[in-house]
């Protein structure tokens, strides 16, 4: 079965990396799948840091005429496909509309469900990934290839010192690191941050470790290396899932609070079998996180659970990784 997935690129690095990893999960040697996307700098950039990859990249802009549409189409977050593509579909093909992340309940009653389409030949179905049996899953290659241990993955683990607590910080511009990173000292926790030099304006300061953009894989490995990651947006998301361990998080900010709405139903889903007190101490923590900063005595009470918070990370990771992924998924319904 041969895709072809249509991208953009955003407004940030995590549009891009979902769906480098949609496009080579679904990729097999015998069929590999086309990722159409527009071929900036920027995306060049990123994608030279990943290496090598089994999927065909294809200009967005430069659709060739004698290229041949596939029979099933995924269009990421509705990216627009071209009407010079469009026009050559001649055969009854599926159309999927790869929908954002989302851990509320009604995104069941929508998966996967016919649509209206503009073309006759084109059958449109939204695809929502999720958490839950009933929607698309994550994009979790559960066969996915090991890679040697990163630099920095080596020596987070190398350097780690006993009582020390290792952070990795990802977080959007209106947050208040300076004043986090003060209150963990004031609480006399010894830490070690690690954060994208980007994120970091020249506030260099003792502990905090600024690292350059990493390829995938090594940031999934630094993830996997830390206590506490903080992570923001949809992929960073996914992966602290799957590093198992503890993690504060913050949805994309979206106009009249719909971010909120986001927030509480991953919450609500995510730390349902935990008990009454952990998980209002994690609603406290991510709502004061998504506002701006974690004030001390909320950041002292999550320090004191954490190590009952990371034992409840590793089962509940451990069992939304059961559920079908998107790949699974979608072998499934084509």
């Amino acid at each position: 079965m041969r895709y072809d997935i249509f991208a953009e690129r955003i407004d940030n690095f995590g549009d891009m990396a979902i769906a480098l990893r949609l496009a080579e999960g679904l990729s097999t040697k015998k069929n590999p799948s086309r990722l159409f996307i527009k071929q900036d700098s920027l995306f060049l950039d990123f994608l030279k840091l990943q290496g090598k990859y089994n999927f065909e990249l294809m200009n967005i802009e430069e659709i060739e005429n004698k290229l041949a549409p596939a029979k099933v189409i995924i269009s990421i977050f509705d990216a627009q496909i071209p009407r010079n593509y469009l026009n050559k579909i001649k055969q009854i093909t599926q159309l999927y509309i790869f929908e954002y992340l989302s851990a509320e309940t009604w995104v069941e009653d929508f998966h996967l469900k016919n649509s209206l389409s503009p073309i006759s030949f084109l059958k449109k179905k939204y695809f929502y990934p999720g958490f839950t049996r009933n929607t698309g899953g994550l994009l979790y290659d559960k066969k996915k290839k090991k890679f040697p241990r990163s630099k920095l993955a080596s020596k987070i683990r190398s350097s780690k010192k006993e009582g020390n607590i290792t952070l990795s910080l990802f977080y959007y511009p209106h947050n208040d690191i300076i004043t986090l990173i003060q209150n963990f000292r004031e609480l006399d926790m010894p830490f070690d941050a690690y954060i994208p030099e980007e994120l970091l304006q020249n506030k260099f300061e003792l502990n905090l470790h600024p690292f350059p953009m990493l390829p995938m894989f090594e940031y999934d490995q630094l993830l996997e290396s830390c206590d506490i990651n903080f992570v923001r947006g949809e992929d960073s998301l996914c992966r602290a899932i799957f590093s198992q361990k503890p993690f504060i998080w913050q949805p994309y900010v979206q106009k009249d609070g719909i971010h909120l709405t986001k927030l509480k139903a991953f919450i609500d889903l995510f730390y349902c079998h935990a008990d009454n007190q952990i998980r209002d101490i994690v609603r406290e923590i991510f709502f004061e996180w998504n506002e701006g900063c974690i004030c001390k005595e909320k950041l002292s009470k999550y320090m004191h659970h954490l190590s009952h918070i990371a034992n409840y990370h590793v089962v509940r990771s451990k069992q939304i990784m059961l559920n079908k992924t998107v790949f699974e998924i979608f072998q499934e319904s084509c």
